[in-house]
């Protein structure tokens, strides 16, 4: 089995409706900036470069809180189809299962 990469974790959860909304603070021992950049455009939270200590983490966590404290934004109305039927997104069910079968389990 080829590991799973953080990028690819957070490329899932990004990908999921019903997960998108989690924080993802990705602690890690790349520091190039192609690495950087491309986790912001998967939509990181926060990228934290090993080695840390853990005032730079609780600040960190402090940030992304602060951030997420701005109210969500109104839900999109459900669309309608062609045939008169109301249309909305699901959540994927068991995103990372799914992209990753047999790397996880349902314990939490």
């Amino acid at each position: 089995m080829e590991p799973i990469t953080g990028l690819d974790l957070l490329r899932a959860v990004r990908g999921d409706l019903g997960l998108k909304q989690i924080a993802f603070i990705m602690v890690t021992g790349e520091s190039r900036s192609e690495n950087v950049i491309a986790a912001k455009k998967a939509g990181v939270s926060g990228y934290i470069v090993k080695s840390f200590n853990s005032q730079m983490l609780k600040a960190k966590i402090e940030a992304v809180f602060a951030t997420r404290a701005a109210p969500l934004p109104e839900r999109q109305p459900a669309r309608t189809s062609p045939m008169g039927e109301a249309s909305v997104a699901e959540p994927k069910s068991d995103v990372l299962h799914q992209k990753f079968p047999g790397r996880f389990t349902n314990s939490v």
